[in-house]
């Protein structure tokens, strides 16, 4: 989603939900403006739907995932390549994942047996 902010020069917000996720662009206030097409995300979270989700916010707070989308965005994606950061944990049957997404960009996967 970084180099699709960049490419486009827009600010990309990611709304995640238990079963669904949508990305819009965001304008200036933070306010959705319109959808941006995710697709490439779609086949992803689908495959994942079942089993729980929390997001951690670089703020420290946490959101479990257990309805439709959030009403606010968890990462913010900006057109300089940088975003808002967070850890997803993905908590399947025998472990636990981590996806952690830097400011910079940076993506790291971990896993830990349960």
């Amino acid at each position: 989603m970084s180099e699709e902010s960049i490419l486009s020069s827009k600010i990309l917000g990611w709304f995640p939900g238990k079963s669904s996720q949508k990305i819009y662009i965001l304008d200036t206030t933070g306010n959705k403006s319109s959808e941006f097409n995710s697709e490439s995300l779609d086949s992803y979270w689908n495959s994942i739907s079942e089993y729980q989700k929390i997001i951690k916010g670089s703020d420290g707070e946490e959101v479990e995932l257990n309805s439709d989308i959030t009403d606010y965005p968890v990462i913010i994606f900006y057109p300089s390549g940088e975003n808002s950061g967070a850890e997803l944990f993905i908590y399947r049957d025998e472990y636990v994942q981590k996806i952690i997404i830097s400011q910079n960009g940076k993506i790291n996967n971990e896993t830990k047996l349960k």
